[in-house]
């Protein structure tokens, strides 16, 4: 009997589950070409960053 139920839950689920799976599926993403477009970032930067931010780390 229990069989049974668990088919009709199922049954009344599974095409809803389908849509919303759809429906996400068919949003489009937003493009990241080009996000870091005029930024002038050189190695100095990067190094002078990297350096503040694990400057103060503990090396064994």
């Amino acid at each position: 009997m229990q069989l049974a139920r668990a088919k009709r839950l199922v049954e009344k689920v599974a095409p809803e589950i389908k849509r919303e799976i759809t429906a996400s599926q068919a949003k489009q993403r937003k493009s990241l070409r080009g996000l870091w477009r005029g930024v002038d970032i050189t190695d100095a930067d990067i190094a002078e960053i990297r350096q503040q931010m694990w400057g103060g780390f503990p090396t064994y």
